[in-house]
């Protein structure tokens, strides 16, 4: 059985030569470029060690909940491939990528192993992938969400100063974290989720152009975005996760 990266836009005629697996390492090239812009944006979580130990955890186990719903996306919508693969599981060790992780150790910013999919066994394909590849930012959205609440929970029926400090940093910081993740993940270039989306919205004329350019440019792509707009995507989520916060009656402003 054929298998495929949600992000790739192959189909199973495709014959990987040495200048399909160059093209195909430009994306993973590109994040760890941008991995390294991105330390400043993570430097203080470093000379903290107290939020050093919290960020270990609570990143490696967003990462991996991000790559099992898309798992478990693919899984439900009828591909067994996931279940093949060893993704439907909470093992870290499954889903962790070896660069995303030592570039999280050293430079604060890092990803997971993409999950393998066959598109072949949907019903409908495009729209399949679509789900599939929204599941991970969706994901990251929902632990937000549900670590917002338990923060307002915690401020309604505590009343100790400690423990409230306590949840708030951790609950905070897996505010922060995940919306980072999901923001991130819905830039519209590959190897992101975003480009699955765009992809599937345009006309069917200009999809297979879309591919070919995305995947050929998305390196200097990626480092444009970083270089002119990367500055937004920080703080975007960070008023994200304020809004999010203001939800409970928490004004961090």
């Amino acid at each position: 059985m054929p298998e495929y990266r949600i992000y790739e836009f192959r189909t199973p005629d495709d014959k990987s030569n040495w200048k399909d697996k160059i093209v195909d390492f430009m994306p993973k090239l590109g994040l760890i470029l941008i991995a390294l812009v991105l330390i400043a944006t993570f430097t203080n979580i470093f000379q903290n060690p107290l939020r050093l130990l919290i960020a270990y955890p609570i990143f490696i186990i967003s990462l991996v909940l991000h790559e099992l719903s898309h798992a478990y996306m693919a899984y439900f919508l009828g591909d067994p491939t996931p279940k093949l693969t060893g993704r439907l599981t909470l093992n870290p060790l499954k889903h962790l990528d070896l660069w995303g992780t030592l570039l999280f150790i050293f430079c604060g910013f890092g990803w997971a192993k993409p999950v393998q999919v066959d598109a072949s066994n949907f019903r409908n394909p495009d729209k399949a992938m679509v789900s599939v590849a929204l599941a991970g930012p969706l994901c990251n959205f929902f632990i937000a969400i549900f670590s917002v609440l338990i923060v307002g929970a915690t401020f309604f029926f505590v009343s100790n100063e400690l423990t409230l400090s306590i949840v708030f940093n951790i609950c905070y910081f897996a505010t922060s974290v995940n919306v980072l993740l999901a923001v991130f993940n819905l830039i519209p270039i590959p190897p992101l989720d975003g480009s699955r989306l765009v992809h599937y919205l345009l006309p069917a004329p200009y999809k297979a152009n879309y591919y070919r350019f995305a995947q050929q440019y998305a390196l200097f792509i990626m480092i444009f975005v970083f270089m002119y707009a990367g500055g937004m995507i920080t703080p975007m989520a960070k008023k994200i996760t304020y809004y999010l916060f203001s939800l409970v009656g928490i004004n961090l402003y």
